[in-house]
């Protein structure tokens, strides 16, 4: 495949989740601009090289500079851990048959009460569950995104699904995690 259409179907894959993904740091205008830049990056990258690494690249380098742009306004010190991120609104997937009113109350309650506890989670581990569940990346991509040992990603991981289990007293899947990841707003387990 030559370098164009490598190029074109890189930004075709992953250009909406890239830019879910920044906008979480900066705004949607800034986030657009990283993401093309991003693209530019990549396009002076060695296909061969990146071959089925695109995406994990892609998302530490934009990462990387969304990052770097709170560190140059101020808002964000020399340790990434001290962001706060924001919500990303992303829609859930439905369920084959509508659900009945008792049943829809009482998934909007196990939501309500998963949204909260992620709330609850460190920004690490939060950004962790959302790039497991919502990005759908294994754990050493999420290694190579956040330039976390894998050993510490899985750490992470298990350490906020037993507090997300724990605190909201549901049993949840992935899909759940993913569903109030995106709906959730960020804070600090005290």
């Amino acid at each position: 495949m030559d370098s164009a259409k490598w190029l074109k179907t890189m930004v075709r894959e992953h250009e909406g989740a890239l830019l879910r993904y920044v906008s979480r740091y900066v705004d949607r205008a800034t986030a657009a601009e990283i993401v093309q830049e991003s693209f530019l990056r990549l396009w002076k990258e060695d296909m061969q090289e990146l071959q089925g690494r695109e995406k994990a690249w892609l998302f530490c380098v934009s990462r990387n500079m969304a990052l770097d742009q709170l560190k140059k306004k101020g808002q964000l010190g020399k340790d990434a851990e001290s962001f706060d991120e924001t919500t990303v609104g992303v829609a859930s997937a439905q369920t084959l048959r509508s659900p009945t009113p008792e049943e829809d109350l009482d998934r909007r309650q196990q939501m309500a009460a998963l949204q909260q506890a992620l709330r609850q989670l460190a920004p690490k581990e939060e950004e962790v569950v959302r790039l497991k569940f919502l990005e759908g990346f294994s754990y050493k991509e999420i290694s190579a995104i956040t330039g976390l040992s894998v050993s510490h990603v899985g750490v992470l991981i298990h350490q906020a699904m037993k507090f997300l289990r724990s605190s909201a007293s549901v049993s949840m899947s992935g899909a759940e995690v993913a569903a109030s990841s995106a709906a959730a707003s960020k804070g600090g387990r005290p």
